[in-house]
């Protein structure tokens, strides 16, 4: 009769709103989940960072002192041009710190410039450090340090070294300051619901953590993150508005 339809509907609109309620309550509890290991990961590249920091302008200040002592050493010896030229050439790879004009971003692209050359990856850069000023340098050091390590962890597993490139620019476009990072890469790339390429890692509890890092970062300053991905290139593109403009 229409009484046991009516209480059927009740009972049925009843379980769907409990497991809606339940899904809910699983995925506010997965981004809880997310949001601290982001926190617990962000919290551990700033014990980092001042190290790094002190120990480039240690790296820079020795190699400087050693191309001079290397300079009198060969003063008058029997070493060709050649040779001094190859031992001073191995010294300036690891003094020649970037000077972007912003002290933080020196500091990670350095570092991750030293890994390019060992890596055999050629990294080239055009920036204007002083563009991204308004963020705080502790995020800079973890935006850039994410962006970095994925492009090296992709373009790494090229297996053709002369097809291992990474390229980074900052620059001004028209209203807006432009962050955009290009990297070759082997294989597929999936991307999930949020438009963020799915982690091929199969431990996948720590991993995939970097790219989300990056877009709770672009949000955080009010900015739009996008990626494309066309022939082997993964090209992801960062826009904050310029409020200087």
């Amino acid at each position: 009769n229409s009484i046991q339809i009516i209480y059927i509907l009740i009972s049925i609109l009843l379980c769907v709103s409990l497991l809606c309620l339940q899904m809910s309550m699983i995925k506010t509890k997965d981004i809880e989940q997310e949001m601290e290991i982001i926190s617990r990961l962000y919290d551990e590249q700033q014990k980092h960072f001042k190290i790094r920091k002190e120990t480039i302008d240690l790296i820079n200040i020795k190699c400087h002192d050693m191309k001079h002592k290397i300079r009198l050493l060969t003063n008058g010896k029997n070493f060709s041009n050649e040779e001094i030229e190859s031992i001073d050439k191995s010294i300036t790879i690891y003094d020649s710190s970037l000077k972007t004009g912003n002290e933080a971003l020196d500091v990670i692209l350095t570092e991750k410039a030293f890994i390019c050359n060992e890596k055999n990856v050629k990294f080239t850069c055009v920036i204007d450090g002083t563009l991204i000023s308004f963020i705080n340098e502790t995020d800079i050091f973890s935006l850039f340090g994410n962006i970095m390590d994925n492009a090296l962890n992709a373009t790494l597993k090229m297996d053709n070294i002369d097809e291992r490139f990474i390229n980074l620019k900052i620059n001004k476009e028209k209203d807006f300051i432009s962050i955009n990072i290009k990297n070759s890469f082997k294989g597929k790339i999936n991307l999930d619901k949020d438009g963020l390429p799915i982690t091929d890692n199969v431990d996948k509890n720590y991993h995939g953590f970097g790219m989300k890092s990056i877009s709770y970062m672009v949000e955080k300053y009010h900015g739009n993150l996008s990626i494309a991905i066309n022939d082997n290139i993964f090209n992801l593109n960062i826009l904050f508005l310029n409020k200087t403009a």
